[in-house]
């Protein structure tokens, strides 16, 4: 008994194994990869940059860059040295880290 519940756990991690090469654990990662190369391409056809879309935000301590981003973003994986540099330009060059708590910063949106 012990032989055959070892021979199908085998089998079934083989199994499991051989799904996870060829078709991979996620399904939308081909898809995701495309929004973020459109997000990070942010140039038009005439070769300008186009406008960052963003949103207005009051800092409350404990707050970073990065958790203002998430709580906006649906899902959407981009990149942390975007979100840097989109903040940064966004903000006349201020680095999130010289963020002050009850001021108001213009905050990166990627819907």
């Amino acid at each position: 008994m012990k032989r055959l519940a070892l021979l199908l756990t085998i089998v079934f991690i083989s199994y499991i194994i051989y799904i996870d090469i060829t078709k991979g654990t996620l399904p939308g990662a081909a898809t995701e990869t495309a929004a973020i190369e459109a997000v990070n391409t942010k140039t038009s056809k005439a070769g300008q940059h186009e406008e960052i879309s963003y949103k207005e935000v009051k800092v409350q301590p404990g707050d970073t860059l990065l958790s203002l981003v998430e709580k906006d973003k649906n899902g959407s994986s981009i990149d942390i040295q975007t979100i840097i540099k989109d903040f940064q330009s966004l903000n006349g060059g201020l680095k999130p880290e010289d963020m002050k708590s009850g001021s108001t910063y213009k905050v990166p949106s990627y819907r």
